[in-house]
């Protein structure tokens, strides 16, 4: 098999030996660790991000940040911690100590981290906008403001939750989401079942996908959380399993049982 541009070769051997696994992000952990399984893996992107062609808003909201005008902040992903980082940073800024921070999961967490932040709340099993709502202390007495920077296209779970439990809430476009369609030889493989397995790492990398093709019913279809699989399940899916956690190596782990699984009912 000749691997496509964006493809990471397989090993020798491992748990995945023969499996051709299409993963809709670009090289990194979660290629390199399916790899080493021996798959032939596929990296295609499928979404792109990008700054604010006018950027007024995030630099103002991180000068009130900065000021103390938010008690809280919550983060939604790594994206969204880079874009205020930066900015901040840029601005010779930064969160005041007083300041509270919420991040989502796992990689939101270790982003948030490794930006210098100290995260005061995440969640502990599931990994989602609701999930970090229905944890998230009530407010104080006489009010609390809460910064949410996310990308355009969030869906605005958690937002509604905190507003529900009575904190003032300011949504903040702090980076965009751009989804890019898969190229034409990844459709056909796709919906010809060519793929054993597609990995799908968030609601906007489903809907780039589930845009231009759906996968063989054949093909497994993992997902690396709850909300991914909401959306894959939306768009039409039928999904094989989500990820123990929200990370790429829980991602590869999942499938690596599902292949095993598959291995056992084929004998």
């Amino acid at each position: 098999m000749t691997n496509a541009p964006g493809s990471a070769a397989p090993g020798s051997a491992g748990p995945l030996a023969g499996w051709r696994v299409l993963v809709g992000r670009g090289a990194g952990e979660l290629v390199d660790i399916l790899a080493d399984a021996g798959a032939t893996v596929s990296a295609v992107p499928l979404i792109q991000i990008a700054q604010p062609v006018d950027r007024t808003e995030l630099d103002a909201a991180a000068h009130r940040l900065a000021a103390g005008d938010f008690q809280w902040v919550g983060v939604t992903s790594a994206n969204g911690v880079a874009a205020v980082a930066n900015t901040l940073s840029a601005l010779k800024l930064a969160i005041p100590a007083k300041t509270q921070i919420a991040a989502v999961g796992p990689a939101t967490l270790g982003a948030a981290r490794a930006a210098g932040w100290r995260v005061d709340l995440s969640p502990t099993e599931i990994f989602s906008g609701a999930a970090l709502a229905a944890c998230w202390p009530a407010p104080a007495l006489g009010g609390a403001s809460v910064l949410l920077p996310s990308s355009q296209i969030s869906l605005g779970t958690l937002a509604a939750g905190l507003t529900q439990a009575g904190y003032t809430v300011e949504r903040l476009t702090a980076y965009l989401t751009l989804e890019t369609p898969p190229p034409a030889e990844v459709v056909r493989d796709l919906e010809s079942g060519q793929y054993d397995a597609v990995l799908l790492t968030s609601p906007s990398t489903v809907r780039a996908l589930t845009q231009a093709a759906i996968p063989s019913s054949e093909t497994v279809v993992g997902c690396i959380g709850v909300t991914t699989a909401a959306a894959a399940r939306d768009a039409g899916l039928t999904v094989t399993f989500t990820a123990a956690e929200a990370t790429a190596s829980a991602l590869a782990d999942g499938l690596i049982s599902a292949a095993v699984s598959f291995s056992r009912s084929a004998k």
